[in-house]
């Protein structure tokens, strides 16, 4: 051997320098983990010829830390949308018991109707001017006398206390224009339509309802056309009478209905957006469930489970 020569690993003192591992990474089990083999040459190195990436789902190692990571797609689990199915059917029973409870309220409204702020005292004449500015209609008056709309002693299908009695409804101009304006009528059957003992007493208690008035509002006929029972028209100014002297009283239908129809529909409009709200949260909640069940029944994708791993010097 050549003074010169110089082995490759000697120390100073010219001995071979004592031969020294690379550094190994090993699992708390000893067991090298994955990326890493006994030579110091990453499996991956060695048949890509590049740098090592780890498998999806394999753990690994964060370079300088220590610390373990997991790489991987693990699934998506199905509870985010069970919990989102939950709580939008939650909302939708909800808004659907709004829904129906502001329905309720309007219904109980025209149950509780009140005549008694729109009832006026007159004596055996009254005059009254028909007002309708917006040309919708108007429900009318009730002309009413006092007693009991359910007595008929004899039977003969008048009330008792109408028996006699004559009622007339006169224009401007004194002409008699009972049957085009009003709907007068003491007769029992509640059935018949020239008749007033089917109309809707409200809270009225020791009246008779003798006369519908002026009620304009357009219905359907049986022809299927449209139709207004009275010919009254804006400004008409008329005079409702009886010859018996007997005074009288007028329920203004129209004003005592006009709260409450406005009312009514501003119910309405809460109800229909409460209803509203309720089918698209239901649907929404629906779609919600059908992706849960979706990732319930796929099988989610396999993940290495995660291992404690250490550098090892």
């Amino acid at each position: 051997m050549n003074s010169g020569s110089v082995w490759p690993n000697a120390s100073p003192s010219g001995e071979p320098a004592p031969h020294t591992e690379p550094a190994q990474v090993v699992s708390a089990t000893g067991v090298p983990p994955a990326g890493s083999s006994l030579t110091g040459v990453p499996p991956s190195s060695a048949f890509t010829g590049g740098s090592a990436q780890p498998a999806t789902g394999a753990a690994t190692v964060m370079p300088g830390t220590g610390i373990p990571v997991v790489v991987g797609d693990e699934g998506k689990s199905p509870k985010v949308p069970f919990i989102v199915a939950g709580a939008l059917a939650a909302i939708g029973v909800v808004s659907f018991l709004i829904s129906a409870a502001i329905g309720a309220s309007a219904i109980a409204a025209f149950d509780d109707l009140s005549t008694e702020d729109y009832t006026t005292q007159h004596g055996d004449s009254v005059t009254l001017t028909y007002d309708d500015e917006d040309g919708l209609g108007e429900e009318g008056w009730y002309l009413l006398i006092s007693g009991d709309p359910k007595a008929d002693v004899n039977n003969n299908g008048i009330m008792d206390d109408c028996e006699g009695i004559a009622f007339t409804v006169t224009d401007g101009q004194g002409n008699d224009v009972s049957d085009q304006v009003a709907r007068i009528s003491c007769s029992t059957d509640s059935v018949a339509e020239s008749s007033n003992a089917g109309e809707p007493y409200y809270d009225l208690e020791n009246y008779i309802v003798v006369a519908r008035m002026c009620y304009t509002i357009e219905e359907y006929n049986d022809a299927g056309e449209y139709t207004q029972e009275h010919d009254c028209s804006e400004g008409d100014r008329f005079t409702f009478s009886n010859n018996a002297s007997v005074n009288m009283s007028v329920v203004d239908l129209d004003a005592m209905f006009l709260p409450i129809i406005e009312e009514a529909i501003g119910a309405g409009i809460g109800a229909f957006a409460a209803g509203a709200a309720g089918c698209f949260t239901m649907c929404g909640g629906l779609i919600a469930l059908v992706v849960a069940l979706i990732r319930v029944g796929s099988k989610p994708k396999g993940s290495a489970p995660m291992q404690q791993q250490f550098i090892m010097q």
